[in-house]
């Protein structure tokens, strides 16, 4: 009896520290620093810097005040560029004025015209969902980014010159926005419809099931929007961490800024 009271009290001591743990990381805003050296110089040949802040998967969230803590790390580090790689608006909570109003912040803090925006999944979820409510609250925010002046790529690209260093910066849409196109009866994808026969078994343990569609919608995508013989400097933004690979294709000077599989990134 006392081993089992033992193994007993050491679960309990598990669990509650597993309890502040989370509490304690929710709470905090974890900065992760990378220094990359491109082989670039300015019009003057002489080497230059520039600081990107790249922020993820917002997802309507203010907790425990989580969004003013980013707005006073963001003005303390004075990016030159601000990256946000998706999902700030989230498809179950539809906080359409939170959402905004972080947004509004980021363009207090530089130029609207040095932030851009890419869609993530669930940003794409409610554009192609059947709620109406959820279709305007979409097209809102993506409004508001618009009247900002804030870039938001959807398979395009931009150039734009920082501190003397020219830079083209693509973002691609994410993938389930091009899903009606493909994910059709009679077609190879057809299974994906969601009246999948396969034995639920198979079903789930299927994770990669959409891989070879996704890849093949970025491939296209990429195609639209770069030439692979360019040399100069190209940043791609992407929400997907999985297409690593893919991103690298056929560029040299291709640089892919993605979110981690994590929440709130920056």
């Amino acid at each position: 009896m006392e081993i089992l009271y033992i193994v007993l009290a050491i679960i309990i001591v598990l669990i509650v520290f597993a309890i502040i743990y989370n509490i304690w990381d929710n709470r905090r805003i974890k900065v992760t620093k990378i220094t990359k050296e491109i082989k670039g110089k300015n019009e003057n040949g002489i080497g230059s810097e520039v600081t990107i802040c790249h922020i993820s998967d917002f997802h309507d969230c203010n907790t425990y005040g989580k969004d003013d803590k980013i707005i006073r790390i963001l003005e303390k580090n004075k990016p030159d560029l601000i990256f946000c790689t998706g999902d700030f608006m989230d498809f179950r909570k539809n906080n359409l004025e939170l959402s905004i109003s972080f947004m509004r912040k980021l363009a207090n803090i530089i130029d609207s015209d040095k932030i851009y925006y890419i869609s993530g999944n669930h940003e794409a979820r409610m554009k192609m969902c059947s709620d109406k409510k959820k279709n305007e609250m979409i097209r809102e925010f993506w409004e508001e980014l618009e009247k900002l002046g804030i870039h938001h790529l959807r398979d395009e690209k931009d150039e734009i010159e920082i501190n003397g260093i020219k830079l083209r910066i693509m973002g691609v849409r994410d993938f389930q926005e091009d899903y009606p196109k493909y994910i059709q009866k009679g077609t190879k994808y057809e299974h994906l419809i969601g009246n999948d026969k396969r034995p639920l078994l198979i079903i789930m343990l299927a994770k990669d099931r959409y891989r070879e569609l996704n890849a093949k919608i970025l491939k296209e995508s990429l195609r639209k929007i770069e030439n692979p013989k360019d040399e100069n400097i190209v940043l791609l933004l992407s929400h997907r961490p999985e297409f690593v690979p893919e991103y690298g294709e056929e560029r040299k000077y291709r640089f892919c800024i993605y979110r981690p599989c994590t929440w709130w990134t920056i």
